[in-house]
């Protein structure tokens, strides 16, 4: 948890205030098929895949501002199932009306049916986690249930067009459809018997196109050298992420809707062995998702309006065949701009030109890969991270941070052995939101050693 500013030091590193008997565990099974096949006047490719997961999850969130006794209830925790069945279908025919120009049009769907029973309660903890209790001795204070489903789906088309060997046009259209049905039910077990159940419901269907334009010109081409312009322009639109979590939100969020820009040059030189790519780019979204916390707990929420804009610069070359030198650089400028939210209940505050919370402005890597189809095999790297607003009012910072990792191995014809470390200098800043508890952020995990044995089957 963050206090004043800062991780707290009341929260010893690596300490564990979950239940005992807390667990992570899912099943899942999954079937993909896909389907090729000429059909005179093109190319007809279909994709179908579908699976379906078991979740139990055990877990426990603490409070904000934490009391540390050991006995105050300062966590909430949840025994919770989880099912989930989801399913893709893509089908679409690629025509060539002439030799510069492709055309595609095909149907896209995807469905989603989930379902979370949670049973929810309070317990008190100690920041270290030595007397956390099991989750079957506590008493459970409201039950949840929580449903949606939904269909997802579109026609598209787009086209491929090459008039000169120089020029490639694109430009691609797309009608969306979303229909989407949930219900929330929440039980208090403190209620008197006979008490109903508390019960929302909502649905959703909207339909919206969305698409794409965009263009690259060779500017300059030598054999194997060329240095490419290129420009793009896109619309887009998706539903809402779904929070599968122990709360009941019945309501449906509005869909995320954005439009992007982005232009750059793109360079092969010296023969090929050196890249230079560079780009810059703005991206405009409405209703971004994002966590709140409502009532003490954790919700999603739309957003508002927030702006993304930047430039990423890369550069890869070949210094000899086995060895490969990658530098990328990015800046990133993460905006509000309009969010009204209330950090303290009946005080609207307006977050309009702040950060968006873990975002870095810069951003850099630079690592080595020296490896042939045989032999030692070897890579390091290095990443740095900057500073980044813990929180949407922008009143925490996290400091910069470097990490770098490296590895070796030893490749014959069909079997790899390697050793690889992470984070090899053991820094530990926050990197990730917590899901459920408020102002509580995951660390960068440890470092790490990982032997591994790869077999491949036939040459």
């Amino acid at each position: 948890p963050v206090e004043d500013g800062r991780l707290t030091s009341r929260f010893p590193l690596d300490a564990n205030i979950n239940p005992t008997d807390a667990r992570q565990d899912q099943n899942r099974v999954q079937f993909n098929a896909g389907l090729e096949r000429n059909v005179g006047f093109g190319d007809w490719v279909t994709t179908f895949s579908v699976d379906h997961s078991d979740g139990h999850n055990t877990r426990g969130f603490l409070r904000d501002g934490f009391a540390d006794d050991g006995v105050t209830h300062n966590a909430d925790g949840f025994r919770q199932k989880v099912t989930l069945t989801d399913a893709y279908f893509d089908t679409f025919i690629a025509t060539h009306p002439a030799e510069e120009l492709t055309w595609t049009f095909g149907f896209d769907w995807l469905y989603g049916n989930g379902k979370q029973n949670s049973d929810n309660f309070e317990y008190g903890v100690l920041p270290n986690g030595t007397n956390a209790p099991d989750s079957h001795t506590i008493e459970i204070d409201e039950s949840t249930q929580l449903k949606d489903k939904r269909n997802f789906y579109g026609v598209y088309s787009q086209i491929d067009w090459k008039p000169v060997e120089r020029l490639d046009l694109i430009a691609g259209l797309r009608l969306n459809h979303t229909d989407e049905t949930r219900t929330g039910q929440v039980i208090d077990q403190h209620a008197d018997p006979g008490t109903p159940a508390e019960i929302g419901s909502d649905d959703r269907s909207k339909s919206r196109p969305s698409g794409v334009l965009g263009a690259s010109y060779a500017l300059w081409i030598d054999d194997k050298d060329r240095l490419t312009a290129f420009a793009d322009y896109r619309n887009t639109y998706k539903p809402a992420a779904i929070d599968f979590g122990l709360e009941a939100e019945s309501g449906i969020l509005a869909p995320e809707t954005a439009e992007s820009y982005e232009g750059g040059v793109k360079s092969r030189l010296a023969e090929g062995r050196l890249a230079l790519d560079l780009s810059v780019f703005q991206l405009d979204q409405r209703n971004l998702v994002v966590t709140q916390n409502v009532g003490g707990n954790p919700a999603l929420i739309n957003a508002g309006a927030a702006r993304f804009r930047g430039a990423e610069i890369e550069a890869l070359l070949r210094v000899v065949p086995a060895l490969l030198w990658r530098v990328s650089y990015s800046l990133h400028d993460a905006r509000f701009r309009d969010l009204v939210t209330e950090f303290d209940p009946g005080v609207p505050t307006q977050l309009a030109g702040n950060r968006l919370e873990m975002s870095a402005r810069n951003m850099t890597s630079t690592g080595f890969t020296y490896g042939r189809s045989a032999g030692w095999q070897g890579s390091l790297r290095v990443d740095y991270i900057g500073s980044r607003f813990l929180n949407k009012r922008n009143t925490a910072l996290a400091p910069a941070y470097t990490t770098w990792g490296a590895g070796f191995g030893y490749r014959l014809e069909n079997v790899e052995f390697r050793l690889d470390g992470y984070n090899l200098n053991d820094t530990r800043p926050p990197v990730a939101e917590s899901e459920l508890g408020d102002a509580q952020y995951y660390r960068l995990p440890a470092r790490r050693l990982e032997a591994s044995v790869r077999w491949t089957f036939g040459a």
